[in-house]
C-alpha cells in the first residue's frame, strides 16, 4: 500500500540542491585558493633563504683568500669554488641545488680609496622562483679594505 507523503515531508527540491552545491564548492575553491597561496609563499621563503646561505658561503670564501686578490680578475664574473679559488661561470660549482637550481656570478672591482686599496666583491644568485613571481634575484656587495 502506497503512502502518501504530506508537502512538508516531501524531499529537496532540485534547486535548494544546486544552491547547497554552489555554495560547497565555493567554499572548496576558496580554501584551495588559501592554502595554494600560503604554500607558495612558504616555497619562496625557503629559496630565498637558501639563496641567501648559498651568497653568504661565497662571501665567507671571498674573506678567506682576501689577502690574495691577485686571484681575481677584475670586472669578470665568476664564482669560487668550496677551496675559495675562482671558477670560471661555465663550470657546475657556479650552481648549486637540483639541477642547478641557483646560478651564481661574482664581480671583483679593485679602486683606490683613501691611500689603501679597496676590493669590492658583488655576489648575484639568481633562481627560477615560485609560480608567477617569475625570476628571482638576490645580490650582495662585500668591501675588502688592503693596507
Amino acid at each position: 500500500m502506497l503512502k502518501h507523503l504530506d508537502r512538508q515531508s516531501r524531499g529537496d527540491t532540485i534547486v535548494e540542491v544546486l544552491i547547497a552545491l554552489s555554495i560547497l564548492s565555493f567554499a572548496l575553491t576558496t580554501a584551495y585558493s588559501t592554502v595554494n597561496r600560503s604554500m607558495q609563499s612558504a616555497r619562496n621563503s625557503q629559496e630565498h633563504s637558501e639563496a641567501l646561505q648559498y651568497l653568504n658561503s661565497q662571501v665567507e670564501l671571498a674573506r678567506a683568500d682576501a689577502a690574495d686578490v691577485n686571484l681575481y680578475n677584475p670586472l669578470t664574473s665568476f664564482c669560487m669554488d668550496a677551496t675559495a679559488k675562482p671558477v670560471a661561470l661555465s663550470n657546475a660549482a657556479c650552481t648549486t641545488g637540483i639541477e642547478g637550481f641557483y646560478k651564481l656570478s661574482i664581480t671583483y672591482v679593485a679602486k683606490p680609496s683613501f691611500g689603501h686599496n679597496q676590493d669590492i666583491f658583488t655576489f648575484t644568485v639568481t633562481w627560477p622562483g615560485v609560480g608567477q613571481l617569475g625570476q628571482q634575484t638576490e645580490q650582495l656587495s662585500y668591501k675588502i679594505h688592503q693596507p
